[in-house]
């Protein structure tokens, strides 16, 4: 698994494009870029967010300067040229970044995803990649449940075929359990088995694990960041979680442990990670 991970990592000041992508909402896609966000944010390394969903949870977190690709659906029946129109400024903003360090990362909505892809190959938008030297990563979670794995293997094809230079990262969410501990003869372990297993001798994978206790659900709702949770007084985590001093410690630790786990998850993909703690 490392070893794949390895494989395009590229030089450290490289311009990277990062994409969070599902086919099925509720498998911990926006989490997982919130967390990459962080982990850019800490690096102090420089980061372009774009969000190309209607929900616009990114954008409810970070409390910063995102670019929002918004698709009137109901509008595109009536004109389907608009779904093509509406990714142009991702395309204008990523070839901007041929002339800087700034990588970008695009988070995707269910429906969203496959419009994308679908303007991806009327686009060409891999041969562009492929020009302007941008690395590209896509992680595609999925929870241990069978509509989510099925989603994830047809969401990793796609993006095969759409976009073929970009790096395929298959992120196993272990919120609703270990995908190892699935029961042999389960709908699930059977679409994992005939689904998502074969497409992963060419998929990089990576393990998110459950934070302890759903401690983050209070921090999830108030819209903060993982920095931010880590960043709370005890004082201000009893107020916002109405818990008591000692559980209060033990929820904000239970998102400091998580963090600092999936920070040593990714950083086979990131190499100003290591450069940050050379520094250090």
């Amino acid at each position: 698994m490392v070893n794949k991970l390895q494989q395009k990592r590229g030089d450290v000041n490289c311009p990277r494009i990062i994409f969070t992508a599902k086919s099925k909402g509720g498998v911990g896609a926006s989490t997982l870029a919130l967390c990459v966000a962080d982990q850019y944010d800490l690096a102090e390394h420089p980061l372009r967010i774009f969000q190309v969903d209607n929900q616009a949870r990114l954008s409810k977190s970070l409390g910063r300067s995102i670019v929002s690709i918004n698709i009137a659906f109901g509008d595109a029946r009536r004109d389907p040229s608009m779904l093509i129109r509406a990714f142009d400024p991702l395309a204008v903003q990523v070839e901007d970044m041929r002339m800087s360090t700034e990588s970008a990362l695009i988070d995707f909505g269910p429906t969203e995803t496959a419009r994308f892809l679908e303007w991806a190959r009327l686009a060409e938008f891999d041969d562009d990649l492929v020009a302007f030297n941008l690395p590209g990563i896509v992680f595609v979670p999925a929870v241990a449940e069978p509509e989510a794995i099925r989603a994830a293997a047809k969401t990793l094809a796609e993006f095969e075929q759409s976009l073929p230079s970009v790096q395929r990262v298959f992120v196993r969410n272990e919120r609703d359990g270990e995908f190892e501990r699935l029961h042999s003869a389960s709908e699930a372990a059977r679409a994992f088995r005939e689904e998502l297993l074969p497409l992963l001798s060419s998929v990089a994978e990576l393990r998110m694990p459950a934070i302890e206790a759903g401690s983050w659900r209070w921090f999830e709702a108030a819209c903060l960041r993982f920095t931010d949770t880590i960043a709370l007084t005890t004082e201000e985590v009893m107020a916002l979680t109405g818990l008591s001093r000692s559980e209060s410690k033990i929820v904000r630790g239970d998102v400091a442990a998580w963090l600092r786990a999936m920070e040593e998850a990714v950083r086979p993909l990131f190499p100003f990670m290591d450069e940050v703690d050379r520094h250090e």
